[in-house]
């Protein structure tokens, strides 16, 4: 005989007192042992907005999860409702069962028959007579939903992530991968925006998406990549040179050092006056300030944050359609360095300019006075790279990398005198 539940159970007749019985064991052996199950009949609509406040309260906490088809101990239920309110939750277990909302499954004792387990029989009701969400429901909806796709590949491993997470959570969570892919669809850009502006176009609120939601979908997508971040990404330049709009025009020179400038801004650039006959692009911040206050004066400098994100590169696209010119790119002597260096330099191949490292050769790593040593990861990334076609001078530098097993930091490279 299989698991009993109260929806295969062979109900008795109903007695005088409104319930109905259906034996688990042998009614004709009196045992210690002897089982049985029992419910009130009919059921009536619980009223709980007639219930006093501690009633209330217990009953949200047993119903906060999906119950399905399962009982629930005795014990669990005066567990949860908390041992200060053990009185209540035995006279809310009464009423229940009085309803007809509750099944009791029973077993006998020397003290007579004990209630040990009890089944919800319309916790959908209950729920909807507390005005708690139906978990049931959730989980139905989040199982549709996980069947919309999501079209890009990188969305749509994120929301494989979601796979065992609580319904309510993959919702939610799901519902900021859509906005990414409505932001990618939208007139075919991922314009620049701050977390807050992806917030209020996800949500309506600048303050609706929560720090654990931030974590995550920092940890499944790159979000520099579709122009999301803490604020507007300001392209940092420098040189002698000025840049023209229709509106006016700012002299990245007069103050000595480097200007800040809005990335999306560049989109209404003109024309660069005095335009530098080379890029100096620069990825360590400390050894950028260097360069900017040592450049030449027909030199211009661009801040690289890193392995480049879309703005980044469409920032500098820009610059090379009005001030083309070649490029000497300067990263960290260790394979990220180069990978990152590769990614740059791309964006110059692109318009059909030249573009070579600069500072990182082997004989500038090999005199730095410190080194680290490689990871696992990096000596990994070091042999994908020497597979590629890469600039001869890149290609020694990995080599003597992955023959000594070191690598350097740009800063190192940049603290004398250019």
């Amino acid at each position: 005989m299989g698991r009993v539940t109260p929806a295969t159970a062979e109900w008795q007749a109903v007695g005088r007192d409104g319930v109905s019985t259906c034996w688990l064991s042998d009614p004709m052996r009196a045992s210690l042992r002897g089982r049985r199950m029992r419910k009130r009949i009919p059921r009536e609509p619980a009223d709980a907005g007639a219930w006093p406040a501690p009633w209330r309260a217990i009953a949200q906490r047993w119903l906060r999860r999906a119950l399905g088809d399962r009982p629930i101990r005795r014990d669990t239920l005066l567990r949860q409702a908390g041992a200060d309110a053990a009185n209540d939750a035995l006279r809310l277990i009464e009423h229940l069962f009085v309803l007809g909302q509750l099944c009791a499954e029973e077993q006998q004792s020397a003290h007579g028959w004990q209630a040990t387990r009890y089944w919800f029989l319309d916790p959908a009701a209950l729920r909807e007579a507390l005005g708690l969400a139906d978990p049931d429901e959730a989980a139905r909806d989040w199982q549709a939903l996980a069947q919309r796709d999501l079209v890009d590949d990188d969305l749509r491993a994120a929301a494989a992530t979601l796979a065992d997470k609580p319904p309510r959570l993959a919702i939610a969570r799901f519902g900021l991968l859509e906005a990414l892919l409505s932001r990618r669809q939208a007139d075919g850009g991922r314009a620049p925006a701050t977390k807050r502006d992806f917030a209020y176009e996800a949500r309506g609120d600048t303050k609706a998406i929560s720090t654990a939601e931030w974590q995550w979908l920092e940890s499944v997508i790159d979000l520099a990549a579709d122009g999301i971040a803490d604020h507007v990404p300001l392209l940092l330049l420098a040189g002698r040179f000025r840049l023209a709009t229709a509106s006016g025009q700012i002299d990245c020179g007069a103050l000595g050092g480097f200007v800040g400038v809005p990335a999306v801004a560049l989109d209404s650039l003109d024309a660069i006056i005095d335009a530098p006959t080379r890029w100096r692009v620069v990825e360590n911040r400390s050894a950028f300030d260097h360069v900017a206050r040592t450049l030449p004066s027909d030199e211009g400098a661009v801040w690289l944050p890193g392995y480049p994100p879309l703005w980044w590169r469409e920032a500098a696209e820009r610059l090379l359609l009005v001030a083309p010119a070649p490029a000497a790119i300067a990263c960290d002597p260790d394979p990220d360095g180069v990978q990152i260096a590769m990614q740059a330099g791309a964006v110059w191949q692109a318009r059909g300019l030249d573009w070579t490292p600069w500072r990182m050769d082997a004989a500038a790593l090999s005199a730095l006075p410190h080194h680290r040593p490689l990871s696992e990861r990096d000596r990994r990334l070091c042999e994908q790279l020497l597979a590629q076609d890469l600039p001869e001078g890149l290609h020694r530098l990995l080599c003597w990398m992955r023959d000594t097993g070191l690598k350097g930091e740009q800063e190192a490279l940049f603290s004398q005198a250019t």
